[in-house]
């Protein structure tokens, strides 16, 4: 299939287009600020919502056009994650306004959607590389995104009684299957001794921020309905713009300076004991709170007491590994040292 040619540079066209949706989003943001009347507001943050979901979609789409390669599959999954979330809010708007759904009983699943497109399009990115050492990737991967898990636990479990058991699962799935995809990321960026730069940063970067935007979004629904007017609802148009703008310049691009692989080394040998403190703490919160009922608090420590052992074991693992490798290397070098001495 051949791509489509632009008389336009597509990098100023996306620059343009960044720049006179920021512009909207920030104007009817204020706006929405200022409004002394509920409905202004709703309308104010409905228009600029709209402008940054649908602006986004088109941003990664153009930088699905001018890329090939391992790159252009992880864009192409990233735009097809935005324009579902898009249309999810364009049902949205048809449902503020008419009543009706375009997509009825699942319109706000599809919020979800780019969870796992983005990581689909992560994963995508371990094609650069087929000799990947799997079960240890997989392994540190699992460990970052149980420990997501029982901290979102943390967060919602005490608001049990005031939830239907299946709203509690789907508030739990927001931060889980938003969040998966950074997990993945911060694991294969040095696994593969990815640089670190702003063409790698930024679609993370914003998918934090969208999953913590979320997670503040639903932390009030068992209380009251999310206001209008609020900055939380900037956020959202802010990091659905930077999510776009992510995409259109995703881009990984390995660093064999032998300083930056000795760093990516440091940081796997530091995931365990992250995941390790992060499972500790989760359950000395949920043991802590007093509205969280027993067995829940069980089931916390019965997922975060896998984390401990498990990641116990690959720091031990790794350790050996290592000894191993230092090992052969200090025999290789003695090895030209005798024979360099033979031959002098």
């Amino acid at each position: 299939m051949s791509l489509p040619t632009f008389k336009v540079s597509p990098q100023r066209l996306a620059v343009g287009l960044l720049i006179a949706a920021s512009a909207a989003v920030c104007a009817m943001s204020a706006l929405s600020l200022s409004a002394t009347d509920i409905t202004a507001s709703q309308l104010f943050d409905r228009l600029h919502w709209t402008v940054a979901y649908v602006t986004a979609a088109v941003l990664a789409w153009l930088g699905v056009w001018q890329v090939e390669g391992p790159d252009r599959t992880a864009r192409r999954w990233f735009a097809t994650g935005l324009t579902i979330t898009a249309i999810a809010y364009l049902d949205y708007v048809y449902w503020a306004f008419t009543g009706d759904t375009l997509v009825p009983k699942i319109g706000d699943q599809l919020y979800l959607a780019l969870g796992p497109c983005s990581l689909i399009g992560v994963i995508a990115v371990m094609r650069k590389e087929p000799r990947l050492p799997l079960r240890p990737f997989l392994l540190d991967v699992t460990s970052l995104a149980l420990v997501v898990l029982t901290l979102t636990l943390d967060l919602y479990l005490p608001r049990q009684e005031m939830m239907e058991p299946w709203r509690l699962i789907e508030l739990v799935a927001y931060p889980i299957v938003l969040f998966t995809p950074v997990c993945v990321a911060l694991v294969l960026a040095p696994t593969l001794r990815l640089r670190l730069d702003a063409r790698f940063l930024l679609f993370l970067a914003a998918s934090v921020g969208n999953g913590m935007a979320w997670m503040m979004w639903n932390a009030n629904v068992p209380i009251s309905l999310p206001k209008f007017g609020t900055t939380l609802n900037f956020a959202f148009s802010a990091v659905t713009l930077a999510l776009g703008y992510g995409t259109f310049i995703w881009r990984t691009t390995p660093d064999p300076d032998p300083a930056w692989e000795r760093r990516c080394e440091a940081w796997l040998r530091m995931i365990p004991l992250v995941a390790v403190a992060a499972a500790v703490i989760s359950v000395a919160i949920v043991w802590a709170v007093p509205n969280v009922m027993q067995q829940p608090s069980r089931n916390t420590t019965m997922i975060a007491a896998p984390i401990g052992g498990g990641m116990c074991r690959r720091m031990s693992n790794r350790s050996a590994g290592l000894r191993r490798k230092v090992s052969s290397t200090a025999n290789t070098i003695g090895t030209r040292n005798a024979r360099a001495k033979y031959i002098v």
